[in-house]
Parts: C-alpha cells; sequence; structure tokens
C-alpha cells in the first residue's frame, strides 16, 4: 500500500507558513525602528489652509528625495552612511536587501547586525528569526533549522521561533521533530485551518492514520479551509486505515470542488482495485492519462487493469501507447506486458520479440522465460524453447509444465532419449495430475500402466 501511494501523483505539500518572503516581510515591517533612518514626515495636509499651502504642495512635488517612496529613501540613506558601522546600519542594508530579493547580501547584513545587536534575549531571538527566513529563502534550511533554535532558546516563548522551526525541520522531511514544534507553536498561538493540514499530512507520514483524520476535521471547521486539501488528505489516510468507502467518499467529494485533481482519481483508481472492479479502475486510470498526468505509472496501473478483465488487445494497446512515449528505461515494464498479451492472443512470433527486449533488459523471473518458452515451441525454435523451460524450472510451481513442454522440444530435435527422461521425471513426481493426465495420453498409457510402473 506504501509503495502505490509514493507512485501516485504529488500530493500538496503541507506547509506550516505558506510564502516565507511575505511572512519574512511582515516581520520586518514590524520592527519599526529598522525604517526611522529613512522617514521624512513631510505631508502636505498639514499645511491645508494655511499661508504655505501651495509652497508645500510645490516642494511634495518637485523635491525629488520627499517624492520618493519609502524604500528608495532607504536607499538614499544607505548610499550617504558610505560605510557600515551599527547595528543600525546593518539593519537597514538587510532590510533594502530583502526587498530587492538579494538574500546573500541580506544573510550577510543580518550576520553582521547579529555580532554588534546588544538588546535583549527577546529581541536577539527575533533577529535570528529573519536570519532563519532568509536562510530558507537561499533553501539552506539546515542553516535555518540552526537560527531557529537558537531563536527558541533565547525565547521559548517566542511563537513565530516554534512555527518556523517547523516549517524548516518539514522542509527536510523531519516529520517527527516538525510535529513536535508545531505543537510548541500551538500551546502559545491558535492553528490555522493550514497548519492543521500541515499537522494532519506529518501525521500521516509518520503513520499516524487516525490523528491525521482527526487533523484534517479539525481544518475543515475553519471557514477558509482549503477544503479540497482536507478532503484529500484524510482520504489517503482513510484509505491506509482500510476504510475503503469512506475513502471514495472522500476523494468523490474533493471531485466535486476540483474535477481535475489527479490524486483523487488515483484513489479512486486504487479503491476500484481494492474492490475488484478492474473496468472501474481503468476507468479511472485512462482519466489520469488523459489529464497529462507526467511519468507512466498510469499506463502501468491501466494495463494491468486491462490485464485482470482479460482483454487482451487492450493490454497491447495501452502497452502500444505507452511505449511511444517511454525512454529506454520507462519502456522495460511495457515490453513485458505487450509480450504476456500476445501469448494470450497467440500472436507467439511477436510474443517472443517482445519477451526477449524485457529479458535482455532487465532480470526477468521464471514465468517470464516460460511464456518465452512457449512462443519458442509454437513457432519451432525448440533448442531454444528447451533452454527457456530449463531456466523456468527455477520455479517449483513450473516444473512440470515446463518438463512437459520440454519434452516435446526434445522430440522435435530428434533426441528422444531426454524427452523420455523428462516424461519419466513428471511421472515420478506425481505432482501435478493435469500435466500426468497429457504425459499418459502422448504416451498411450493408462493409470494402471502408471501403477504398474512404480509398484
Amino acid at each position: 500500500m506504501d509503495s502505490q501511494t509514493e507512485t501516485r501523483p504529488g500530493t500538496r505539500r503541507p506547509l506550516v507558513v505558506r510564502g516565507i518572503a511575505l511572512f519574512l516581510a511582515i516581520v520586518l515591517i514590524a520592527e519599526v525602528g529598522l525604517f526611522n533612518a529613512s522617514t521624512i514626515r513631510f505631508l502636505r495636509e498639514s499645511f491645508e489652509d494655511s499661508d504655505y499651502e501651495t509652497v508645500a504642495d510645490y516642494i511634495a512635488e518637485d523635491d525629488d528625495y520627499l517624492s520618493m517612496s519609502r524604500l528608495e529613501r532607504m536607499r538614499a540613506v544607505l548610499r550617504a552612511m558610505g560605510q557600515l558601522n551599527t547595528y543600525d546600519d546593518y539593519s537597514l542594508a538587510a532590510s533594502i536587501a530583502i526587498a530587492d530579493e538579494d538574500y546573500d547580501k541580506a544573510a550577510e547584513y543580518l550576520s553582521s547586525g547579529i555580532e554588534l545587536f546588544r538588546g535583549s534575549d527577546a529581541e536577539l531571538a527575533e533577529l535570528y528569526v529573519k536570519l532563519g527566513c532568509v536562510n530558507g529563502l537561499r533553501n539552506e534550511w539546515k542553516y535555518a533549522e540552526l537560527n531557529f533554535l537558537r531563536a527558541t532558546e533565547l525565547d521559548d516563548t517566542s511563537a513565530t521561533g516554534w512555527l518556523m522551526l517547523s516549517e524548516a525541520q518539514l522542509r527536510q522531511n523531519d516529520y517527527e521533530h516538525a510535529l513536535e514544534n508545531i505543537s510548541r507553536y500551538g500551546a502559545l498561538e491558535e492553528l490555522n485551518a493550514d497548519q492543521f493540514l500541515a499537522v494532519g499530512s506529518m501525521q500521516f507520514q509518520l503513520g499516524r492514520y487516525e490523528e491525521c483524520v482527526e487533523s484534517c476535521e479539525k481544518a475543515m471547521s475553519y471557514d477558509d479551509c482549503d477544503m479540497a486539501g482536507a478532503l484529500l488528505t484524510r482520504a489517503r489516510a482513510r484509505l491506509m486505515l482500510g476504510q475503503t468507502a469512506e475513502t471514495v467518499a472522500d476523494a468523490q467529494a474533493c471531485l466535486a470542488i476540483e474535477p481535475n485533481n489527479a490524486e483523487a482519481v488515483s484513489l479512486l483508481a486504487m479503491c476500484s482495485d481494492t474492490l475488484g472492479d478492474y473496468e472501474q479502475a481503468l476507468s479511472y486510470y485512462r482519466q489520469l492519462i488523459d489529464l497529462g498526468f507526467a511519468g507512466l505509472d498510469s499506463y502501468e496501473q491501466a494495463v494491468q487493469s486491462a490485464y485482470l478483465m482479460e482483454d487482451y488487445p487492450l493490454v497491447v494497446s495501452l502497452s502500444q501507447e505507452a511505449l511511444a512515449k517511454a525512454d529506454d528505461r520507462e519502456a522495460i515494464p511495457f515490453y513485458k506486458w505487450l509480450g504476456v498479451a500476445q501469448v494470450e492472443l497467440a500472436e507467439y512470433a511477436e510474443g517472443e520479440k517482445n519477451l526477449t527486449a524485457f529479458i535482455e533488459a532487465d532480470e526477468a523471473g521464471p514465468e517470464i522465460h516460460y511464456l518465452r518458452g512457449i512462443c519458442r515451441l509454437a513457432t519451432e525454435n525448440y533448442k531454444a524453447a528447451a533452454e527457456d523451460f530449463t531456466s523456468a524450472m527455477e520455479e517449483e510451481t513450473l516444473i512440470d509444465e515446463s518438463l512437459y513442454n520440454r519434452a516435446l522440444c526434445w522430440l522435435n530435435l530428434n533426441e528422444a532419449e531426454k524427452g523420455a527422461a523428462d516424461f519419466q521425471e513428471i511421472l515420478e513426481r506425481n505432482a501435478n495430475p493435469q500435466i500426468v493426465a497429457l504425459t499418459l495420453e502422448l504416451l498411450e498409457l493408462s493409470e494402471e500402466d502408471l501403477d504398474a510402473m512404480f509398484d
């Protein structure tokens, strides 16, 4: 079940914080001191209905500096400074770098500012949170985690510190610690719908499926919940709990909201497989193909459903369609399915060709050698067929069939003694009544003759 889930269309990544850049901007703006150096309070409204109204309007419109945006003023102040010396200098420079999306510079300025900072531990913790956010924007989540850890060590009441620590660990697939720390955040601030969904996704990854269902239902209680995402996550958990009917209901409800949601279709296909409704499963896999789901997994699942329906012409057409899209590595399993279906359709020459392509590209098991042996026997390539039947005997359940067919090969190669030895072994084994009966019929022996042989 796990492997199937992994190969389905990608799930939405659980995030406790959506939009790190926006989050960081909000955190920075909250610290008004960073902007003091660039703040000019010159409002024309202050001079309305006074003798200075006209002059004030002129100055506000004509003065380049006063007409600048705040960010432009900050840049102007930074240029006027020349060299950065103080914490405030570095803070201002970091703010500008972040606004310019130059996160390498922002990290450098924030690190230098932290070294010069002489405020309280709580204020220092905020700086480490900002530096960690910048690390995250550089996709350096391990460094981000270290900075968020430092922030929570300095101030264990920092809700943003615990929140961002959880996010950094989640980005590194450290679900256990991410879940612990989002819980610490939850003790300080109420979780929102997205965060409950992130918790549910982490619980799913940790195999805590019942808890995942509960978290999804908490998320659904919020008006702004991503209902399709919540239904999908709950459906995945219910599938793992073996609750097939409930999984189907959630996946169908998700599709009612998002008709082209590939993962919901995939879940419905798996449920149909579980219920043995291969025709329905096939329709869902074809829907995935029509949705343009990347990769060929949907084709292979569709082929398997068609095979279980014994619709061998459809197995052939689907396999050929997949082969037209596959690269050399991706093509391998479809050579197998194509060859197997062609054996069922008595298209032995083509079946041998495709089974050989599969055997040469993969470590094929005894069953595939047996099927290729059938193809070679049918096309009168008796020596090669005998080799395949010998390889097939590695599988206990194929020994008697392989002995019988290999004996036919020996007879056609005028090696009667070898054929007789294989027939003798079949009769001595007396393990497969059907093959024993065929052997007796071919040798024109009766059951009494068989009993007499081994009395």
